[in-house]
């Protein structure tokens, strides 16, 4: 019993279990009309029509995403062919929340100190009803929620003072794939925590620090490419839908 218990102290067992017991799921379920397949048929219609910025459902412009769950759709497509598109698509959901435990396991590593808490928190994140269905559906949603996270977990190591020069440019990029997965509040989700955690905790100039010229280097870069290369395939009123209409 103890060098079974030694075994699953290990973060790479655990996630090799979740991983056995999860695969059966996602290859026996039904995907939702609604939402799964609609995003299959989108990113089809893009392939078809050669876009790349710019998505259409049935002729009509797509705005409620930003494109890059449908790039990943379409590369997926284009590698593991049309028939495993959908069991593939669902590692990229699946990974995203073994990497989301793996991070929370190392932040708790920090504050819990006792391996047997440490590892009950994580089966309780891994079995959480939200949690557990994002990870076996495929959407954008826990790809979003694995940028936000590296975001926050880069930010903690600002805070600690542990960070590198490196982490001064991936926070940034971290944001900039949140923002290009779901839109603005992949800004304002890590911008609103981080302000709100500093202002009780009354450190603003660690805000500057985090978000400093190199973040907003990458995220204005980023964001040029993506509005000037959608209004060059999509026009203006594209853009405008997807910026004003879609925003608000």
């Amino acid at each position: 019993m103890a060098k079974q218990d030694n075994i699953l102290k290990s973060p790479l067992v655990r996630l090799v279990i979740y991983l056995v017991a999860l695969t059966p799921l996602i290859m026996l379920r039904e995907f939702a009309p609604s939402s799964e397949t609609s995003y299959l048929s989108i990113a089809e219609e893009a392939m078809c029509d050669n876009h790349t910025w710019c998505m259409y459902s049935n002729g009509e412009p797509y705005t409620d995403n930003p494109p890059l769950y449908f790039w990943i759709i379409m590369m997926v497509e284009r590698i593991a062919g049309e028939a495993s598109t959908p069991m593939a698509l669902a590692f990229f959901s699946l990974i995203p929340a073994f990497i989301i435990v793996s991070a929370f396991g190392n932040w708790c590593r920090e504050s819990i100190k006792k391996t047997s808490y440490r590892g009950a928190a994580e089966i309780t994140l891994m079995s959480t009803a939200w949690f557990l269905g994002s990870a076996v559906a495929l959407s954008m949603e826990m790809l979003f929620t694995m940028f936000v996270t590296l975001a926050m977990v880069i930010f903690w190591r600002f805070y600690l003072n542990k960070n590198s020069l490196a982490d001064k440019w991936l926070f940034g990029i971290c944001v900039l794939a949140a923002m290009l997965t779901k839109g603005p509040i992949g800004l304002l989700l890590p911008l609103a925590g981080i302000l709100v955690f500093l202002a009780l905790d009354h450190n603003f100039n660690m805000a500057r620090k985090v978000w400093g010229w190199r973040t907003w280097v990458v995220l204005i870069c980023g964001c040029a490419i993506w509005w000037i290369s959608t209004a060059g395939e999509g026009g203006p009123g594209y853009l405008k839908e997807m910026l004003l209409q879609q925003t608000i």
